[in-house]
């Protein structure tokens, strides 16, 4: 139940960063079209894309991405590898996506609840409060740092027992 509800809120969160992503390049469409044709840009935004969008396009996206291995990898000598020392490899790389992005997340935790307390915002057109971005930040973190968690245990254990708990992504050329 907890793998499934992880999974549905990878999924959610996706599904707002690709909206995020079309409202991104509808701003930035509208904003050339305001600046070169009726010489009004929207003062307001390069500093939400930067600032909140950007943001949530990597740290909302990232844990399906990541999960659905879709992210960028090295392949080159796995090919050589056996089915077991692969999942060693990948219990591996789940910790240290489990170190960094707990190391990310504590350090953004740390920022989220300092600009809570203060009410920090970035000057700007408008005033912006900061602490969206970070909890953008730190929710990704966590996601990516469960979704590790479940990586390293199921791909330990399948290097272990030498069963297969979890199936191996697929070799290029595999399909």
């Amino acid at each position: 139940m907890p793998v499934k509800l992880l999974g549905a809120a990878e999924r959610v969160f996706a599904l707002i960063s690709s909206a995020v992503m079309i409202l991104v390049m509808c701003i930035v469409v509208s904003d050339v079209i305001m600046r070169y044709v009726f010489a009004m840009p929207w003062p307001w935004a390069y500093d939400v894309i930067t600032l909140y969008f950007m943001v949530a396009l990597f740290y909302l996206g990232f844990p399906l991405a990541n999960t659905q291995r879709t992210n960028i990898s090295v392949d080159i000598l796995v090919h050589y590898f056996t089915p077991r020392f692969r999942h060693v490899i990948e219990a591996l790389s789940g910790i240290i996506a489990l170190a960094v992005f707990f190391v990310i997340g504590w350090i953004i935790y740390g920022n989220l609840v300092k600009e809570i307390k203060t009410n920090e915002l970035l000057p700007g057109y408008y005033d912006y409060p900061t602490f969206i971005a970070s909890l953008m930040m730190v929710v990704g973190s966590v996601l990516i740092c469960l979704r590790s968690l479940i990586q390293v245990g199921l791909h330990g254990a399948s290097a272990f027992s030498g069963r297969d708990h979890v199936a191996l992504p697929k070799l290029p050329g595999e399909d």
